[in-house]
C-alpha cells in the first residue's frame, strides 16, 4: 500500500512537471511554430498539440499556448492543412511525413474530445493530400543499406528514388501512428490497404542491419498495435510482439535506456524511444 502511494505521488509530480514545461516560455505564443528551416515540418507543433490534448484529458486543463496554436494553424500550414511543401507524388521528404504524422495524431486526439466537421475535413485532407499522394513512393522506400549518421534530431542525408531520406532511419513509418488514429475515427478500405501495405514493407526491413532509429520503430509498432485493437486481427498483434521483442533483445539496455539506431556509431540513448517502450 505504501509503495502504491509513492507511485501515485510520483505520477502526480510528473504530471505537474509536464504541465509546467508545456506552459513555459519555450512554447509560449508564436514560439509554438517552427520555421521551415527546422527540417521536420509539423513535428514540433504536432507533438505539442498531442501532449496538450492528452494532458488536458488527464487533468482537465491545458497550457494556454494550445489555444494559440489552434487559432493560428491556418497561417502556418499549406492549403491542404499540413506543414511543409505540397506533395506532388514524385518526391517527398521522409521527415515531413514523420512530422505531420504527429500533427495528424494530435488532431485525431483533439477530435475525440472536440469533434467538428471542419476538423474532420482537415484530418481527411492531410491523409488524402500528403499520405495518399505519396502512396506510390512508400513502395519504393529503401529497405537496405546503412545511412550516414546525423545529428541529435536527425537530418536529411541523401536523396534516392524520390525520397529525401533522413538519418533517423525509418522515420517515414512514424506516420503510421497518425494514420491508424485516423482509421480508428474514419475507417475505410482504402486507408486500411495503405496502412497494411506500409506495415508489410516495414516488416520486411532488417531493423538491426539498417540501424533503424529505435523511436521510429516503436512508434510504428504502436500504430500496428492500434490496428489490432480496432480489428482484433491476430497478425497485427504478432507483428507488434515481434518488433518489441527485437527491441528488448537488441535495442534496450539493462537499465531500460536504449542503443539508438541499434548501436550505430556515435549513438546515444534516446528519451523518445524510452517513453515509447
Amino acid at each position: 500500500m505504501e509503495n502504491e502511494k509513492e507511485l501515485q505521488e510520483d505520477f502526480r509530480l510528473r504530471v505537474k512537471k509536464n504541465f509546467e514545461r508545456l506552459s513555459g516560455d519555450t512554447y509560449a505564443g508564436k514560439n509554438i511554430f517552427r520555421e521551415t528551416s527546422y527540417g521536420w515540418p509539423g513535428d514540433w507543433e504536432g507533438r505539442y498539440l498531442l501532449a496538450c490534448v492528452l494532458l488536458r484529458r488527464l487533468t482537465g486543463r491545458a497550457p494556454e499556448s494550445l489555444t494559440y496554436l489552434l487559432e493560428h494553424l491556418d497561417e502556418h500550414t499549406n492549403r491542404y492543412g499540413y506543414f511543409g511543401t505540397i506533395a506532388d507524388g514524385e518526391s517527398v521528404s521522409e521527415q515531413q511525413l514523420s512530422g505531420n504524422g504527429w500533427f495528424l495524431r494530435g488532431l485525431c486526439e483533439y477530435y475525440i474530445d472536440s469533434p467538428s466537421r471542419k476538423l474532420r475535413e482537415k484530418i481527411e485532407s492531410i491523409a488524402e493530400n500528403l499520405y495518399f499522394k505519396s502512396e506510390a513512393l512508400y513502395a519504393k522506400y529503401p529497405v537496405t543499406g546503412i545511412r550516414v549518421a546525423g545529428g541529435v534530431s536527425g537530418n536529411t542525408v541523401e536523396e534516392t528514388q524520390g525520397w529525401k531520406l533522413s538519418s533517423a532511419v525509418g522515420c517515414a513509418f512514424i506516420a503510421l501512428d497518425g494514420l491508424t488514429a485516423t482509421y480508428a475515427l474514419f475507417p475505410s478500405e482504402r486507408l486500411k490497404k495503405f496502412i497494411d501495405d506500409c506495415i508489410r514493407l516495414f516488416l520486411e526491413i532488417d531493423k538491426c542491419a539498417v540501424k533503424m532509429q529505435t523511436h521510429a520503430m516503436l512508434t510504428c509498432c504502436r500504430g500496428i498495435l492500434r490496428m489490432y485493437g480496432i480489428t482484433r486481427e491476430a497478425g497485427y498483434l504478432r507483428s507488434a510482439q515481434d518488433i518489441f521483442s527485437l527491441y528488448t533483445a537488441h535495442g534496450m539496455t539493462l537499465t531500460y535506456e536504449n542503443f539508438n539506431w541499434f548501436g550505430h556509431e556515435d549513438s546515444w540513448t534516446e528519451p523518445c524511444a524510452v517513453i515509447d517502450s
